[in-house]
């Protein structure tokens, strides 16, 4: 392949700060896709502020001075992909990414940072880094535009019902929960869910709890109790029904196969 196209470095990685972390100032040099799964952080960009909570994603582009503050009274867990001087077509540039956009933070996204942070540790795995490296460029850039391109007002409060989403599904929450949180009624939160989503937002809500117990199935040892109690399981056993009813397989076969690279 042509070196043009090829990223210099990719880098990826995941930190906890403690309460009261810093980070900075520095000079940008990469595309950075930064990933917010607990706590939140301001952060400082040129002369912009942001405030950025947990179950968000962000891209800081190159050329830009930045300070990170972390929330003061909690940890704050994040991962990031780094992408030096990345081939970008034309139609990248029909968006402003100055100041960074923020998208609520997917699993596909949240697996993709898992993916890299795995390969970083082999020497050997340099070019599954930069395809790694450019599909999240791409999927954070598509997911963006999905939803800049809903009417304003849904785009708002799907942004709003999703970031509740991925940064509450550990907790007992149900629609009445999202409903509050976006201030619109559940009537009109689950019209929107089902032009967007093609479900209901309590549905998408357990698809995504259940993607995420399978991630932690096949990535940890962690115990199926603590599985369930991690991803807002009441009990085991409701993840016992929703890993059989969504892979045709226990949890326990699940993790086997997984693990012996049959998935």
């Amino acid at each position: 392949m042509d070196d043009q196209w090829w990223p210099k470095r990719i880098q990826a990685g995941e930190v906890i700060y403690p309460p009261g972390g810093t980070y900075g100032p520095r000079l940008q040099r990469d595309y950075e896709i930064v990933m917010l799964h607990s706590g939140s952080l301001t952060l400082y960009v040129d002369d912009h502020v942001l405030q950025i909570d947990a179950g968000t994603a962000f891209l800081v582009t190159p050329g830009h001075m930045e300070f990170y503050q972390f929330a003061k009274d909690s940890c704050t867990h994040h991962s990031f992909i780094c992408i030096n001087n990345p081939v970008l077509p034309e139609s990248w540039y029909k968006y402003t990414w100055h100041p960074p956009q923020i998208i609520p933070l997917s699993p596909r996204m949240r697996s993709l940072a898992q993916e890299a942070i795995y390969w970083i540790r082999h020497k050997q795995a340099e070019n599954l880094l930069v395809a790694i490296g450019y599909h999240s460029l791409w999927l954070f850039y598509q997911e963006m535009r999905l939803l800049t391109e809903i009417p304003s007002a849904k785009n708002e409060i799907i942004y709003f019902a999703l970031k509740y989403i991925y940064a509450n599904y550990d907790k007992d929450i149900c629609l009445s929960d999202v409903c509050r949180h976006v201030a619109v009624s559940a009537e009109h939160l689950c019209r929107i869910f089902k032009a967007q989503y093609k479900t209901s937002p309590i549905a998408f809500l357990w698809q995504y709890r259940t993607k995420r117990a399978l991630e932690l199935l096949a990535s940890t040892g962690l115990s199926i109790s603590d599985i369930a109690v991690r991803c807002g399981f009441k009990t085991p056993f409701h993840l016992y029904h929703r890993v059989k009813s969504l892979t045709g397989l226990s949890p326990t076969q699940y993790r086997k196969q997984s693990w012996n690279g049959q998935i």
